[in-house]
């Protein structure tokens, strides 16, 4: 008698999680994806121009849809970059989103170097028509 107790149960707790919420929506509103990229970016201390910095880094995206439209895309991206002009090699850490219907992404960035410099930095890039770059916010540690 036990035992075809405890089986009930496991089935009844089996099919109860297998069957589908109905309030689920069955239509993913968005994309996700994990890549690996070269980025490059200016760093800014104050509003000062300082370098660029660089590497193959792991750009975790995801893909905002609204009715069957793209309008935005979450970034998160990480990994080690390394100063064009001082060689120092960087944590980098940069989350931000891209508005694709005005072209544009704002950033920010924490920027811990090997050899004590520290950056952190709010940039907006307006891509069309001629890949400007706004410093929001700068800070050098």
């Amino acid at each position: 008698m036990k035992l075809k107790s405890i089986l009930m149960i496991f089935c009844l707790l089996a099919g109860a999680g297998l069957t589908p919420l109905s309030a689920q929506n069955p239509e993913p509103e968005g994309k996700s994806q994990w890549i690996e990229k070269e980025v490059w970016t200016p760093v800014f201390c104050d509003d000062v121009f300082q370098e660029w910095i660089s590497g193959i880094l792991k750009i975790h995206y995801v893909d905002i849809y609204k009715d069957g439209v793209w309008v935005k895309q979450v970034l998160q991206t990480r990994g080690e970059a390394t100063g064009y002009w001082s060689g120092e090699t960087f944590k980098f850490n940069r989350v931000g989103k891209y508005y694709p219907t005005e072209d544009k992404a704002i950033y920010h960035y924490n920027l811990l170097g090997d050899e004590g410099t520290h950056y952190i930095m709010k940039l907006m890039f307006v891509f069309e028509p001629d890949w400007s770059v706004t410093v929001i916010d700068a800070k050098c540690l």
